[in-house]
């Protein structure tokens, strides 16, 4: 009964031996797989081709250098003209004038006056000016050619008053006192109640507008000379007395102050 135990069980064993996989021990009992059991190759990886695009960035401008530019400034100092401290100044000119009173207008015509000043003190509130003035008129009256003239020839010293003296336009008033001549020319006789000349005082007065630009001077001015001491003309309406010779200008000028 035990020998037929034993051989079944040594068919059973014979049978699972026969049915295991075959396996090696190595030095260490570690079982390594035998030829038929070797492991087979994985198989090569799947390989995704992606196309990537590059793109070269824009190149940046290339630096500008900006080179500082180096400006002199040159002051000049323009030394203004020297001029006298007391205000030298000289001027001349010419305009019209005429007498004031009905009877020597009645006889003449308005003229030309033309006059020259030398004046000290233009930049001062007071100066004072030296003056030479004339005038020439047609005159008519029976007796004397038609071509006849009356010309005048007078000087004249004048205190003046400055309103603006340091100012480019200044307003000023004078007055003065003066000689005046007066003569008959152009009449080859004279037969008429006229004398040929006279010799008689003036009082002139007036007002006057000067601008001035550096050394140049430009002036306006207006004058009443009062007269006296008359003898030209006798006076019709009134046989005891002589025809007043007061008279009116008006003048432009030019000039400099030195």
């Amino acid at each position: 009964m035990t020998s037929r135990i034993c051989l079944v069980l040594a068919a059973v064993a014979g049978a699972w031996w026969s049915a295991a996989p075959a396996q090696a021990d190595d030095d260490y009992g570690n079982t390594t797989p035998t030829d038929d059991q070797t492991p087979q190759a994985s198989p090569p990886p799947v390989v995704e081709e992606t196309n990537i695009y590059v793109t070269e960035p824009t190149p940046s401008p290339a630096p500008v250098i900006i080179t500082p530019v180096r400006t002199q400034t040159r002051t000049v100092v323009r030394e203004k003209p020297r001029q006298s401290p007391l205000g030298l100044g000289l001027a001349i000119g010419a305009g019209v004038a005429d007498f004031t009173d009905d009877g020597m207008q009645s006889m003449t015509d308005p003229g030309i006056a033309w006059n020259a000043t030398f004046t000290a003190g233009i930049t001062s509130p007071l100066a004072l000016e030296l003056t030479y003035d004339g005038s020439a008129q047609n005159i008519n009256s029976i007796g004397l050619d038609d071509n006849a003239m009356l010309v005048s020839n007078g000087i004249q010293a004048a205190g003046r008053v400055n309103l603006f003296p340091t100012s480019m336009v200044s307003p000023y008033a004078f007055a003065g006192v003066g000689f005046r001549r007066l003569d008959i020319t152009n009449s080859d006789t004279n037969t008429s109640s006229v004398l040929d000349q006279d010799d008689l005082v003036q009082v002139p007065i007036g007002l006057g507008l000067g601008y001035r630009i550096g050394s140049a001077l430009l002036d306006v001015r207006g004058t009443f000379r009062m007269t006296f001491d008359e003898d030209l003309a006798p006076d019709t309406t009134d046989q005891a007395s002589n025809l007043p010779l007061n008279t009116w200008d008006a003048t432009a000028r030019a000039g400099f102050v030195f």
